[in-house]
């Protein structure tokens, strides 16, 4: 029912916020070089930087905005935008519904706004053409076409809408040494895209992900593409308390090494592959500094429910585009079974610190080097 009551407000509000018109001049990019492909194949993720139309994203940001149901955070006045949320303006009174409308430390979550206009331009239309390059083209789940949006009782998120935005705001508790939550997302997907609608400076919240990570994870979930809990429901995230044996000793390993900070300008789209680890970064800005605000969308093909029927294949990359599986066979990067004694012959194109990472895993113990 609260799902209900604020998508109901939301549409309420669409009147006031007319559609965006593209900036003059502005370029969509519609490819990845082989270079970019074979990057996304070997380390898991993609940074497109300046990638979304700046009108779109200052569109989605007034999306955000008329969503704000906080008595504290104030549009026009950067000294109000700190955390942690006061119990006051916690929306705790919604159990379980954190990742549809949200506020709660320092993450603001506005996910009933997932299939606006201005949010489906932005990011899930216009980074569409890259998928499919990735995962084949005609095999894509689509988002919802232009001009459709969802309807009051609606389910909003996948397979058709976005997330909708995750915020984190500035002045993010200091973490010990070492402590990160890095996770896997258990639910079926094959790509995650996330796009920066304002600045995200180094340290400011970005999402963060773990280099090589997705090859050493894949081969440790129950199904291909997803991760269920002993009664068989699905999951929302995979850590050291939920999966198997092996996943929690990959999760270890994994997660003591130094993750990549994936911050960048304005239409920035970070691209992860659905196993590689991630996490949302604390935002160390100070107070008035930027707060992270992306828009998160979940890609994959059509056929998605019955070839997740099936455990990992020997080929982590046998349901993607034949450009894929033709780099990732040339590079010899593929799923990295824990304790595979045929790693040292496979992986010849290995940087030192994934096969680091490797030996560790073969150990049980943790990486010396970072990621």
């Amino acid at each position: 029912m609260a799902q209900e009551r604020e998508l109901a407000r939301v549409i309420a509000a669409r009147s006031t916020l007319a559609p965006a018109a593209p900036t003059p001049g502005f370029s969509q990019v519609t490819s990845l070089t082989d270079e970019e492909v074979a990057f996304f194949v070997e380390h898991g993720y993609l940074i497109k930087k300046s990638f979304m139309d700046p009108a779109l994203c200052a569109a989605a940001r007034d999306v955000l905005w008329a969503g704000n149901r906080s008595s504290r955070l104030k549009r026009g006045e950067p000294e109000t935008w700190h955390g942690p949320f006061d119990k006051a303006d916690e929306n705790d009174d919604e159990p379980g519904m954190r990742f549809v409308n949200g506020r709660t430390g320092n993450r603001w979550h506005l996910g009933s706004c997932g299939g606006e206009q201005a949010i489906m331009d932005a990011l899930p239309r216009a980074v569409l053409p890259l998928i499919e390059q990735l995962l084949g083209a005609g095999s894509v789940a689509l988002p919802a076409p232009a001009g459709e949006l969802p309807q009051l009782g609606e389910r909003v998120w996948m397979p058709k809408w976005s997330r909708g935005i995750y915020c984190t705001l500035p002045g993010s508790p200091p973490r010990p040494p070492g402590a990160n939550g890095c996770h896997t997302d258990s639910h079926p997907l094959h790509i995650g895209a996330v796009g920066y609608i304002d600045d995200v400076l180094p340290n400011g919240g970005g999402i963060r992900v773990w280099d090589g990570s997705h090859r050493v994870f894949y081969p440790t979930f129950e199904f291909q593409y997803s991760q269920r809990r002993p009664e068989g429901r699905w999951s929302g995230q995979w850590t050291k308390e939920l999966g198997s044996d092996q996943y929690k000793v990959a999760l270890e390993a994994v997660r003591s090494a130094e993750p990549v900070d994936a911050h960048g300008p304005v239409g920035t789209v970070v691209f992860w592959h659905g196993r590689v680890g991630h996490d949302a970064g604390p935002n160390y800005q100070p107070v008035g500094g930027k707060i992270r605000q992306a828009i998160l969308y979940d890609f994959s093909r059509e056929d998605m429910d019955a070839m997740d029927t099936n455990p990992p294949s020997q080929s982590m990359w046998r349901d993607w585009s034949p450009q894929v599986q033709a780099i990732a066979a040339r590079n010899g990067h593929d799923a990295i079974p824990i304790g595979d004694p045929l790693y040292k012959r496979t992986y010849k194109a290995g940087g030192p610190s994934t096969q680091l990472l490797l030996r560790a895993l073969e150990r049980g113990g943790k990486p010396q080097q970072k990621l």
